[in-house]
This record gives C-alpha cells, structure tokens and sequence, in this order.
C-alpha cells in the first residue's frame, strides 16, 4: 500500500512546489516591506516582540511579548507594557530561527517563515484529500490529478496570498495548526492500530498544547473536535472510559492555559483580564455607525468577496447548503448503506467549517473591525466547492441515478462528464476572480525612509539614549517604525518642548542616568526654528544615513 502511494504523493509534493514558486513569483515585488496600512500592527508587533526576545532572552522577560523596547526610560518589565490579549506562541518560531541563523529578527524573515507555513498548509490540504478521494473509490492517479485543485485555490486565492505572506501574527500563525490538527482527526481510526499510531497521538497533543497558546481559535477547533468524539462516542462507552479520555484529550490545552496564566500571576487573574477582552471581542454588532452597515452585511457583502471574488459568498452558500444535504443524508442513511469514506470526509469538511462559523459569530466585534477573521475560510474554499462536495455528490447522485433511473453506465459517463466541466468552468471563474483580487491587498508602498531610519536609530542608540527629534515621532503604537528602530523617539517640535521633556526625565530617572541623542531629517533642517539650529550646531553628530543623522547633546 506504501509503495503505491508514494509515486502519487511524490507527484502531489512536485505539483504543490511548481504551483508554489509560481504563487511566490506573483507577489515577490511586495516580500519584504511592511504594510504601511492598518495590518502593520500584526507583522510590526511579531517583529518587534521577536526582537525583544532575541536581544534578551525569552526566559528573562517571561516570554511576555512587550510594547516596547528595552530602554533607560523603561527599566522594569511592568513600565514595558505587556501585551496579554494572546499567549506568545506565535513569536516562537521567530525567535527560534533568529538564533539559529543567529541574526535579529526582521520583517524578511517573519515574511519568509509566513510563506513556508502557506506551503504546509497547501500540501496538508492536498495530501489529505488525496488519501479520502482514494478512499472514496477515486483511482490513485485521478486523486493525484484532483489534488491539484486546493493547491491551485489555496495559493491563488487572494486573501490567502497576501495574509500569508505579508501580515503575520496570531490570526495568521494558527492556520497552518488548524489544518493540521484536523487533518489528524480525520485520520485518526486510520492510523490508530498501526506502527504509526502512538506517534501520531503524541503529535495531535502536542499541537493541541501549542496551538493553544497561537490564538484563540484553536480553542473553537479543539471544542468542535471534543463534540465530534462525544458524538461518535470515540472517548469510550462506558463512564470509566469516558472520563479517562476527556482527562487525556483536555489535559494539553489546559496545561497551555496554565503557562499562560503565569503571565496574569493566577488563573483567576488570567480569567478577570480576559473576560473583558472576550466580552468586548464578542459584542454583538447591529448597525456600524462608521460603515452603515450590518454584522452579515459586512461579512458576506464586502468581506469574504473582497478576499475571494465577487462571487466567493454565493460559493460558500452554495456549498454549505450541499454540505447539510449530504449530512442530512448521511443521517437518514440505514446503516451499511453508506461507507465509511463517505462520513469520513463529510467529518472532515465540518471540521473545516463549523469551527470558522462558530469563531466569526461567537466574536462579532473582532470579527467586524478584522478583514482577515474570513482568511480560515480559504480551508474550506480549497477543499470543499470544488473538489470534495462534488466528489460526494456525484457519488451520491450515481448510487440514485442507478437504482431510481435505471440509468446505464454509458448515461451514467455521459452525465458525469458534463458535471465535471460544469464543475471545471465554474472552478476556472472563480479561480481568476480570486486571483485578480491579490492586487487589492497588495496596493500600497512602504516609505524607503523607514528602513534607513530604524538602521540607524537601532545601530547608533544605546541603552542609556533618550532620543528627541523637532519633526519625527516613534510610538510604541503603530509598531511598524519601532519594530526598525527599536528605540522610541519623542517629538519636540520647539525647543520649550524638548526642555519640558527632559525635566520630566530628569526627575523621573536623575540628571546623570540618561543620555540626550537628537534624530534629524536633514532635508527639514532649515525649516527648523533658530534655537533649534542653535542647539544642533553646540550637538555632536555621530552617524548619518541617508538624510537622517542622529547628534549627541548635552543639556546640562
């Protein structure tokens, strides 16, 4: 059986690698930069909280993702600000890279990390459907053929193409476990008397225990995978058995939340911060005085066709409506009358679906003001619409056609013939529709600047700089120059501010125990006011890139 297999997936991985650098290729002119829009927040914060790990170790700050920097004006972790809306699973990987090509984190490499988890996702999507067309009745070489389908979808599709390569954080960073979590579910009575059977398990808990700690979705997942076994009576049929398996199922998200909750100081303290970010992130929307419109509106109107084409919604509608059909027929089913490869895979497009549904309405608000809370609903676009709902159907449709129409196989071709194309076509629309909408995403242009300014800035400024500037100013929010600099510049556009600055600073941390570096734009220094051209020429330039140069000054 191996060895039969093996030939097909060796095609399957060649295909997934070809349409991949094609997808790659597509949107190279983009790699590296920063969204300057609102998704700056996600790639900025990963890198710079990856930063932080990497200049000081993730154990000496408590794998805390912090806001900002370390710095003489910040010197404990609490006036650092901790960020706890999510554990810090998702700079992990990050750092974990950085120290083995030991260089500092940067948005290249986030980018680069991002793009091989959407190659995973990609051939977990195409592997998996291949093994339940296989075992639907599908010839080996037509299902490696089929397979082609999500791999094509899931790295053409718009939205997938730019979140998964250009935003990363927890949003983005969970789908590569969610794919794999579910993948093993499904084929989890497969594997489980084999040689394989205790690896996988160990596997399946541990990306329990870690996806946990990515985003909160994946606790959605696990809960919708938890009703799948109690369902199908799979934690055992007796009290005793039952019990023991819940323990074993619950126990590695549990001990996720524990180390969590390490970061609030208790559990009850985890639970009290977070139950007001769930109470906000779970608001319900009725009508958007800022868009006029309503939560459903918002979502299958402008959401999920800006992500995946005009007609993305009606596609989802579509194969959610064929979807409950073919539960309901599964249902009704005497037994013996339907195979198990048939529930199978019905188990398997349900774990793609329901959880997306009950996380986008469980968390309206979230879901409303975020435009990726629709990305996980590429999994399903891959697999589902266009390759194994039709797969069922027409599995389905032909056991009908035979007894009810006394159809022969020659019609039965014939018919089946003619919903492939149909099928191909609508696959073919919806693929360039999908496609076309990359360049939505992509539309923007990071200013040079940034990078020129955040080199010299984190090259040039020590630990002890305080760094003033009469017309630049770097926040610790919206992370993206920060996450360059890693030093925050406070804007003094007179030189009264800039006094009134440093005599804040002065009694807050002593007059020995900083020192004052000034950021310019050369371009802007004329423009600047007579005391400012005053101070800079007393200053001592230290290094200068581009139009930028920062100078050492002593006030006192």
């Amino acid at each position: 059986m191996r060895s039969k297999n093996l030939t097909p997936l060796i095609i399957v991985f060649a295909l997934a690698c070809g349409v991949f650098a094609h997808s790659v290729e597509q949107r190279a002119q983009w790699f590296g930069p920063i969204d300057t829009g609102i998704h700056e927040w996600l790639t900025g914060s990963t890198v710079k909280f990856a930063k932080n790990w990497y200049r000081e170790g993730p154990a000496n700050l408590d794998f805390l993702m912090l806001e900002e920097p370390s710095s003489v004006e910040f010197p404990t972790l609490d006036s650092r600000k901790a960020y706890l809306s999510y554990p810090p699973g998702t700079v992990l990987p990050i750092y974990l890279i950085a120290k083995l090509v030991n260089r500092p984190p940067s948005a290249t490499m986030v980018m680069r990390y991002n793009l091989l988890n959407h190659f995973l996702i990609t051939l977990l999507l195409a592997t998996t459907c291949y093994f339940l067309l296989c075992k639907l009745g599908v010839t080996r070489w037509f299902a490696t053929a089929l397979s082609a389908i999500p791999i094509g979808l899931q790295l053409n599709m718009g939205a997938p193409m730019y979140w998964h390569q250009n935003v990363y954080f927890s949003d983005q960073a969970v789908i590569l476990f969610f794919v794999g979590i579910i993948s093993l579910e499904v084929f989890r009575e497969d594997i489980r008397k084999t040689k394989y059977g205790h690896f996988c398990a160990a596997l399946f808990y541990l990306i329990s225990f870690y996806g946990v700690l990515v985003d909160w979705f994946f606790v959605v997942v696990l809960f919708v995978i938890f009703l799948k076994r109690c369902f199908l009576l799979e934690f055992g049929r007796t009290a005793i058995d039952w019990v023991k398996g819940v323990l074993v199922f619950c126990l590695p998200p549990i001990a996720a939340l524990g180390l969590f909750s390490m970061q609030f100081g208790s559990p009850m303290q985890m639970l009290n911060g977070l139950s007001g970010i769930a109470a906000l992130r779970s608001r319900q929307v009725e009508i958007s005085p800022e868009f006029n419109m309503g939560f459903n509106e918002r979502i299958w109107e402008h959401l999920l066709p800006y992500g995946y084409g005009d007609n993305a919604s009606y596609v989802l509608l579509a194969a959610v409506v064929v979807f409950v059909l073919i539960g309901v027929g599964l249902l009704r089913a005497r037994s013996g009358q339907t195979s198990p490869a048939m529930q199978q895979t019905w188990i398997y497009l349900a774990l793609t679906l329901i959880p997306c549904l009950l996380h986008l309405y469980t968390l309206q608000n979230h879901s409303w003001i975020h435009d990726f809370s629709v990305l996980k609903f590429g999994i399903f676009l891959s697999v589902g619409p266009f390759l194994l709902l039709p797969a069922m159907f027409l599995l389905l449709g032909n056991n009908w056609l035979r007894s009810a129409l006394n159809l022969g196989e020659n019609s039965l071709i014939a018919v089946n013939t003619i919903a492939i194309l149909a099928l191909l076509s609508g696959l073919t629309i919806f693929l360039l529709d999908s496609n076309s909408r990359a360049i939505h995403f992509f539309a923007f242009k990071q200013p040079r600047e940034y990078l020129s300014m955040g080199s010299l800035l984190e090259a040039e400024s020590s630990y002890q700089d305080i760094v003033f500037s009469p017309h630049i100013e770097i926040p610790n929010a919206p992370p993206i120059m920060l996450s360059y600099s890693m030093k925050r510049v406070y804007l003094s556009p007179e030189v009264e501010d800039l006094q009134n600055q440093l005599d804040r600073f002065t009694r807050e941390l002593g007059v020995d125990n900083f020192n004052v570096a000034i950021l310019v734009d050369e371009h802007l220094r004329k423009r600047l006011s007579k005391d400012w051209q005053e101070m800079l020429d007393r200053a001592e330039l230290i290094s200068s890139r581009l139009h930028f140069s920062i100078y050492r000054y002593q006030p006192y």
